[in-house]
C-alpha cells in the first residue's frame, strides 16, 4: 500500500483543454488565493485533511485505500461523497475574488452523482 508524499502530497494544475490538453503548474498567486490548498492534519501516512484556499470553511480528506487507489472525500450537498472534480469561477476584474465553486462527486453510499455550488 502506498503513502501520500510528505513534501507534496497533492498537486493542483491547469488542464489546457483549449490548447493541447497538457498540464500546466499553477502560479504563486493562483495557489495562494484561488486554486491552492492548505494542510489541516495528517494523522497517518495514508490520510490527509486539507482545506481549499477558495473555500476554507469546509475540509476534505484525501486517503490511500488498501488497493492503492487515492480518493478525496467530503460532504457535497449534505451527503458523504467522493470528489470527482472542482470548478472555481473567479470574478471579472483585477482581484482574486472567487465568485463560486462547483463541487462534483459521487455519493459514498449509492454511487449517484452529486453536485453543489458554493458561493463564498
Amino acid at each position: 500500500m502506498s503513502e501520500l508524499e510528505r513534501v507534496r502530497p497533492l498537486v493542483a494544475y491547469w488542464v489546457m483543454l483549449a490548447e493541447d490538453g497538457r498540464r500546466q503548474e499553477l502560479g504563486w498567486f493562483e495557489r495562494q488565493f484561488a486554486y491552492g490548498w492548505s494542510q489541516v492534519s495528517r494523522t497517518e501516512a495514508r490520510r490527509l485533511e486539507v482545506r481549499l484556499m477558495a473555500f476554507s470553511q469546509r475540509s476534505l480528506v484525501v486517503r490511500v485505500e488498501a488497493s492503492g487507489a487515492v480518493r478525496a472525500e467530503l460532504r457535497i450537498s449534505g451527503r458523504a461523497a467522493v470528489l470527482q472534480r472542482i470548478f472555481v469561477q473567479l470574478a471579472d476584474g483585477g482581484g482574486p475574488t472567487v465568485r463560486h465553486i462547483d463541487l462534483f462527486g459521487t455519493e459514498l453510499d449509492s454511487g449517484r452523482p452529486v453536485r453543489e455550488r458554493l458561493e463564498p
